[in-house]
């Protein structure tokens, strides 16, 4: 099983980048011997949590927000209590079929 952690996207946005969106169909589409290379994207580095959604068949969650931040200043220089904000996912992952022993 591969699991991708990446910083990315912007910060105290609620939705997804462009680049984020781009990015999850790049890599969410590479594929193996017809196998995904990616079984899960999660995103850090917004600040605040972001959608979950499955691209190319994979799950991909954009933004988990802070986990345990406390209050935090915004770039208006505001508290923003969304530093308090997360998310927690759980996935549960299955072999694929096939022989025993192939693949992931």
């Amino acid at each position: 099983m591969v699991v991708v952690s990446l910083h990315w996207g912007t910060e105290w946005q609620d939705e997804p980048d462009e680049q984020q969106l781009r990015l999850a169909r790049r890599l969410t589409a590479a594929r193996t011997e017809g196998r995904p290379d990616i079984d899960l994207i999660l995103g850090t580095h917004a600040h605040v949590p972001q959608a979950y959604e499955k691209v190319n068949g994979t799950w991909v969650v954009y933004g988990m927000g802070d986990q345990i931040a406390g209050e935090m200043i915004n770039y208006e220089g505001a508290r923003d209590p969304r530093g308090n904000q997360s998310t927690i996912a759980r996935f549960t992952f299955a072999r694929p079929p096939g022989p025993a022993g192939a693949g992931r």
